[in-house]
């Protein structure tokens, strides 16, 4: 990535770090994301949405999270709902809808502003301060990636990617053979 789409995720990352710094969250399971969608001035609601996993609608300072019904896994849907709001703290003159699909979600290497909304919802979702001393808990392994994801309520896949951008450790994730390697 260039320079300036450096700058852009860092400034995704302090954005989120800026929303929870006033909540006083002390552990991840404080991290409750309807509620940080509301005191935000967004509703957030499941219901069926064809082709996509979430989306987003914008009224001037009100929205509302459509988050799809048919996701099953809690991590994946609370991935959704973060990166729904990322676009509600980064994105508000770029657009007043947004209809992100699965691949939006997985997709680190997509367009700049899907990315900068998954570096918003990882943040969110796992942050630096708490997330960090908890993978120097154990070495690298699907144990440790297992047990963060149920401590932070995320998908193995959000929690591998962040593990493996915070890790000192040699390690990488694939998620074309969704294959860790330690």
């Amino acid at each position: 990535m260039m320079l300036k789409n450096n700058q852009n995720l860092a400034d995704a990352r302090l954005a989120a770090v800026r929303l929870l710094k006033g909540l006083y969250i002390s552990s991840p399971d404080e991290i409750r994301l309807e509620d940080i969608a509301m005191m935000n001035g967004v509703l957030v609601r499941e219901g069926g949405l064809e082709g996509a996993d979430a989306r987003l609608l914008r009224s001037g300072d009100k929205g509302i999270i459509r988050v799809n019904s048919n996701i099953r896994e809690l991590g994946r849907r609370r991935f959704a709902m973060a990166h729904e709001l990322g676009h509600w703290q980064l994105h508000q003159g770029v657009s007043q809808y947004w209809d992100c699909t699965e691949q939006d979600m997985v997709n680190y290497s997509g367009s700049t502003i899907e990315v900068e909304a998954n570096t918003f919802a990882s943040e969110l979702l796992m942050p630096s301060r708490l997330f960090r001393p908890a993978c120097r808990k154990a070495d690298p392994s699907i144990a440790i990636l297992r047990t963060l994801a149920v401590e932070f309520s995320t998908s193995l896949t959000s929690t591998a990617v962040r593990y493996v951008e915070d890790s000192k450790e040699s390690c990488m994730a694939s998620r074309f053979t969704k294959v860790l390697f330690f």
